[in-house]
């Protein structure tokens, strides 16, 4: 296993990584709302805040030397029931 951490993505506390990559698998961790460059919370729009979470992502996985194309699946959570649009 080799595990993958950058300045690009906000790190998180505690024993936490950023990339694991494990049998050519990467696996990324949970990404907040945090804009890096401007050390600053997205607010604003749901599609907002689901594109800067992304852009995390993508900084992440480019450290990694991967791209974004190649991602499998991702989870999202929704903090709030009445975000969903069904």
């Amino acid at each position: 296993m080799e595990y993958i951490n950058t300045l690009k993505a906000l790190h998180l506390a505690g024993c936490y990584s950023q990339v694991v990559v494990c049998n050519g698998m990467v696996y990324v961790s949970g990404q907040f709302l945090v804009d890096t460059e401007s050390a600053s919370m997205e607010g604003g729009s749901i599609e907002k805040q689901t594109l800067q979470a992304l852009r995390n992502v993508e900084q992440i996985l480019l450290v990694a030397n991967r791209n974004i194309r190649r991602v499998v699946r991702v989870t999202v959570y929704i903090s709030d029931i009445n975000l969903w649009e069904g």
